[in-house]
């Protein structure tokens, strides 16, 4: 690369009783220098995403509970994934923008894990019964929604459906590995299953 600085007077007719000296500078940029450079941004982006990457793996087996366990697994892949990544010869010769890009999207993650724990801890406890018409009925924890559906009771469902404790029972299963769904699609309830 050549960058070439020029005074404005050279552009024109140079005015010969002009004691300065109108010149044209040109500085070669080694490309030695440049890729030196490059090579610094593209190795501290690397260790950057290296670095999220593992700390959050590290929080998570010191026992930490900084993000609540529903949101972890999706964090935790994308961690894992990209110290693996980082290990293969296409993660060693990456660009520093895919570096940057992996980085950006496990803060993203970890962002939005963060956001959902917090609204997740300020909601109330869900309480351990249901009701049908007037009979209250007690089920055991984290098994509200499997209640409410086996009840028929669309309300409730619906209620606890719009909590972000109740979405985390959407997948709790009971020891017959059946959860919510199963009961739903076993009553032949589309209204409820969907």
């Amino acid at each position: 690369e050549v960058l070439v600085l020029a005074s404005a007077s050279l552009m024109a007719d140079v005015n010969e009783d002009d004691d300065e000296e109108d010149f044209v500078e040109t500085k070669k940029v080694q490309p030695k220098e440049k890729a030196r450079v490059l090579e610094q941004e593209r190795r501290a982006a690397r260790e950057l995403l290296l670095s999220v990457a593992n700390a959050f793996i590290e929080s998570i087996e010191r026992g930490d509970d900084e993000v609540d366990i529903e949101y972890r697994p999706s964090v935790e892949t994308a961690c894992r994934e990209a110290i693996s990544w980082l290990s293969t010869s296409k993660g060693q010769d990456s660009l520093k923008e895919e570096f940057v890009k992996r980085t950006g999207r496990i803060r993203g993650l970890l962002s939005l894990a963060l956001r959902r724990t917090g609204v997740k801890r300020g909601e109330p406890p869900l309480p351990l019964n249901i009701f049908s018409g007037e009979q209250v009925i007690v089920t055991a924890p984290n098994r509200q929604l499997e209640a409410a559906v086996k009840e028929g009771d669309l309300a409730e469902l619906g209620r606890l459906l719009r909590l972000q404790r109740g979405k985390a029972l959407v997948n709790v299963r009971n020891d017959r590995g059946w959860g919510a769904l199963h009961y739903a699609v076993a009553q032949r309830d589309v209204t409820a299953a969907r």
